[in-house]
C-alpha cells in the first residue's frame, strides 16, 4: 500500500504524462496541416516549419518516456528510482532547442542568399498563424503544469514550444513579407529569433547538467533548513546539510549532532521532528536522510532529589517536584566530580511545582535525573528536553550509592511515569494540581 507522499508523486507523474500526450497529438496535427499546405502552395518556410513540428513530436515523446520512467517504482537495479530519466530527457530536449535555433539561423541565411517564392494565397499565412497560436497555448500549458508538479523536462519543453512560437511567427512574417515583395526584414528578424532560441537551449542544457551533477537546487534554502533544525530541542549542531534534485523530487541529507544518551524511541521521535520542520522549509522533499552523531562528551551531569545538603551522604528522596534540594554531580569514567546542591524553586510553589523544577534543572544543563515518582507533565517535559529519567531503585538511601549506580549503568530508564501516585492524589486534595 502506497503512502500519501507516494500517491501524490504518482498523481503528479500522471498529470505530466497527460500533458506530453496532448502535445504529441497537437504536434502531429500541425505537422500534417503545415506539411500539406506548404507542399501544395510551394511554401518552403511553411514546409520547414512542418519538419520542425515533426521533430517536436519526438521531443514530447521523449518527455513522456522520461516521465513514465520517473514514475516507476525503485528496483534492485535502480534502488533510488528512475527520477533522473526526466533530467536526461530534459537535457536531450535542450539539444533539440539548440538545433531548432541553429536551423532558424541557417534558413534565414539561406533566405538571404536565395529568396523564397510562394504561390500567393492566404492559406499558408493562416496555417502559420494557427501554428503560432497552438505553440503559444502549449507553452503556457506545459509551463503551468511543469512548475506545479516540479517537472524539469516539462518546463524545458515549454521553453521549446515558446521558441517554436517565434519560429512560426517568423514563418508568418516571412510569408506575409514575401507576398508584399519585402524579404530583408524577414532575414533580420530570423537571425534575432534564432540567436534567442539557441540562448534558451543553452540555458536549459545548463540546468539539466547541473541537476545531473547533483548541484544544490536551493543553496539559500540549505542555510534556512540548517537554522530551523538547530532550533529543535535535542539538536546541538548541524555540520552538513545537503540538497539534490532528481527529476521533480528533491532529496535532503543532514548530519546532525544531538544530545547523548537518547533512547532509540527518543532518537526516532527527534528524527521525525527534524524531518517535519525541514519539510516546512522545502515542501517538495521526497526523502530526508538524517545521520545522527552523539555529542562528544565523556561527562554525564546527573541530578538526584535529596532531603538536605549533607554531601555524598545526603538522604535520597523518591519524589520530584516536592523535594527541597537536588544533588547535582558530573560523572566521568565512573568518578563523581563537581558535586554541588541546587535549591528546587518548585518546592515552595503552590502550583506547577514539577514545571518549575524542570526549568531549574534545564538551567543546570542536567543530562539525567533519578526519581522514584514523577507526574505526567514534568515527565513529558524532561523527555521533551531529552533529559534521561532513571528509576530510583528501592532500598538505596544515600546519594553516593545512587551516583555510583548511574556511573556503572546499573539503573533502568523510566519510559512511563508511575501509574499509581499517592502523592499526586494527596496533592490534588490539598488544592494543588498533582503536577509533581
Amino acid at each position: 500500500m502506497m503512502s500519501e507522499e507516494e500517491e501524490a508523486t504518482e498523481r503528479r507523474f500522471e498529470e505530466g504524462e497527460i500533458v506530453a500526450k496532448v502535445s504529441i497529438v497537437a504536434m502531429l496535427c500541425l505537422t500534417i496541416l503545415k506539411g500539406l499546405v506548404g507542399w501544395y502552395y510551394n511554401s518552403v518556410a511553411l514546409w520547414a516549419d512542418a519538419v520542425n513540428s515533426f521533430s517536436d513530436i519526438f521531443a514530447s515523446a521523449l518527455v513522456l518516456s522520461g516521465l513514465h520512467l520517473t514514475g516507476r517504482k525503485p528496483s534492485d537495479r535502480f534502488p533510488y528510482g528512475y527520477y533522473r530519466a526526466e533530467n536526461l530527457a530534459s537535457f536531450i530536449v535542450s539539444l533539440l532547442v539548440i538545433f531548432s535555433g541553429a536551423e532558424i539561423i541557417w534558413e534565414s541565411i539561406g533566405t538571404l542568399i536565395q529568396p523564397m517564392e510562394i504561390v500567393g494565397n492566404i492559406l499558408p499565412l493562416a496555417a502559420a498563424a494557427i501554428s503560432a497560436s497552438t505553440y503559444y497555448a502549449l507553452a503556457r500549458y506545459k509551463k503551468s503544469v511543469g512548475k506545479r508538479i516540479g517537472s524539469q523536462s516539462l518546463v524545458a519543453d515549454s521553453k521549446h514550444s515558446k521558441a517554436d512560437v517565434y519560429a512560426s511567427l517568423l514563418v508568418f512574417a516571412g510569408i506575409g513579407l514575401s507576398l508584399l515583395g519585402i524579404g530583408i526584414v524577414e532575414v533580420a528578424v530570423a537571425l534575432i529569433v534564432g540567436v534567442y532560441v539557441v540562448k534558451e537551449g543553452l540555458e536549459l542544457s545548463k540546468e539539466s547538467v547541473l541537476t545531473l551533477m547533483d548541484a544544490s537546487p536551493y543553496p539559500d534554502k540549505s542555510k534556512e533548513m540548517k537554522q530551523v533544525a538547530e532550533e529543535i530541542p535535542g539538536v546541538l549542531d548541524i555540520h552538513d546539510m545537503r540538497l539534490r534534485q532528481a527529476g521533480p523530487v528533491i532529496f535532503a541529507e543532514a548530519h546532525i549532532t544531538v544530545v547523548r544518551n537518547l533512547s532509540i524511541e527518543e532518537a526516532h521521535a527527534l528524527s521525525d521532528k527534524i524531518e517535519e520542520e525541514l519539510r516546512r522549509v522545502v515542501p517538495d522533499l521526497e526523502t530526508v536522510t538524517i545521520h545522527m552523531d552523539p555529542e562528544e562528551s565523556h561527562t554525564l551531569r546527573v541530578a538526584v532529589p535529596v532531603e538536605a545538603d549533607e554531601g555524598r551522604d545526603s538522604r535520597v528522596l523518591k519524589h520530584f517536584g516536592r523535594i527541597p534540594v537536588f544533588g547535582v554531580a558530573d560523572l566521568e569514567d565512573e568518578k563523581i566530580e563537581n558535586l554541588h546542591f541546587v535549591h528546587n524553586p518548585g518546592h515552595e510553589a503552590d502550583r506547577r511545582r514539577g514545571v518549575k523544577t524542570v526549568d531549574a534543572l534545564s538551567q543546570e544543563n542536567v543530562d539525567a535525573v533519578v526519581v522514584g515518582d514523577i507526574g505526567r507533565s514534568p515527565f513529558d517535559m524532561l523527555r521533551g528536553r531529552f533529559i534521561t529519567i532513571f528509576r530510583l531503585p528501592d532500598g538505596v538511601k544515600d546519594l553516593e550509592a545512587v551516583l555510583d549506580m548511574v556511573a556503572k549503568d546499573e539503573l533502568d530508564r523510566m519510559v512511563e511515569p508511575p501509574e499509581s501516585r499517592g502523592e499526586g492524589r494527596e496533592d490534588t486534595r490539598r488544592g494543588g494540581n498533582g503536577n509533581d
